[in-house]
């Protein structure tokens, strides 16, 4: 899970780099430089930003949602809860189940 302002792009060096995730230590290689800040899980558990560990609000995750798919903010949070708000994951059901919205 990225916060806008990393998804909108931040400047970064092409490259593996190595570090730990500063909640469980777990280490992280990314192919760029810096690296990332939250593994993947703490991020999707503390809704943290991967890259600068920043607390991301549920309000961002349904308005993303809602942009990127065009449904309403009542389905979007329907769809955030169902799916613990992990927006990949939320992504994917949408696809398995566009019949039902």
């Amino acid at each position: 899970m990225k916060c806008d302002k990393c998804l909108k792009g931040n400047i970064v060096l092409h490259g593996f780099s190595h570090g730990k995730c500063i909640i469980c230590k777990y280490d992280i290689t990314t192919v760029h430089t810096p690296c990332d800040k939250v593994c993947k899980k703490c991020s999707n558990e503390n809704f943290l930003c991967e890259e600068c560990g920043v607390e991301i609000e549920k309000i961002e995750l349904i308005n993303r949602l809602r942009k990127s798919t065009g449904l309403c903010t009542t389905k979007c949070t329907f769809v955030l809860e169902k799916t613990n708000y992990d927006f990949e994951k939320s992504f994917n059901y949408l696809k398995e189940n566009s019949n039902k919205f």
